[in-house]
């Protein structure tokens, strides 16, 4: 038997569900939505922002904006995710258009020693890796790192970026060739 006393609390394991929840602002459906989707609003905000705390201030900024917006979801268009995602993309891009412009690599974290003169080829090209993706436009690092870095598929890129993953694909294909040549005249240039 029931106690009459008790409350069950909902479950939110459908965007549908997710979403009335976060739209009566319940206290369980926003903490819900902040543990399913922070680390890939984190991911997607860092693959445009360098700085650590710009990407904290977005990820807290697009979190806002979800659960004041929530209304305009529409789950026919797309999942929930997929809709922060964008959110967190579109305010991280605005973010970063705010801010001073401080090039910086995304690659900072690898385990390179810099003092180190006995380096193996492989070093050397992760260094002329990074210095490759510093020479990109921030989008396009943005696009690369969701695709590779977080591993989300590309129609969900393609719907973040709205664009289609067909012209993502071709995009894809130009960056890493461009990447390729841009590794293969600094290994040359190395090598005067």
């Amino acid at each position: 038997m029931r106690s009459l006393n008790r409350r069950q609390l909902p479950k939110y394991d459908s965007d549908l569900a997710l979403r009335e929840g976060l739209n009566a602002r319940i206290p369980e459906a926003i903490k819900t939505a902040v543990n399913r989707y922070s680390a890939i609003v984190e991911t997607v905000a860092g693959s445009v922002l360098d700085n650590p705390l710009d990407v904290e201030e977005v990820v807290q900024d697009t979190f806002m904006k979800m659960i004041g917006n929530i209304t305009s979801y529409d789950a026919e268009r797309g999942r929930l995710s997929t809709w922060v995602c964008r959110i967190a993309y579109t305010t991280a891009i605005s973010f970063g258009r705010r801010k001073p412009k401080i090039v910086s690599s995304r690659l900072d974290d690898m385990p390179i020693d810099m003092t180190s003169t006995d380096y193996t080829e492989t070093d050397s090209r992760i260094e002329m890796l990074k210095d490759a993706l510093e020479g990109l436009d921030p989008s396009d690092r943005a696009l690369l790192q969701m695709v590779y870095d977080a591993s989300m598929p590309l129609s969900e890129v393609a719907e973040i970026l709205d664009t289609n993953a067909q012209a993502l694909a071709s995009r894809l294909y130009r960056l890493r060739r461009k990447l390729g040549k841009a590794i293969t005249e600094m290994s040359n240039h190395q090598r005067i």
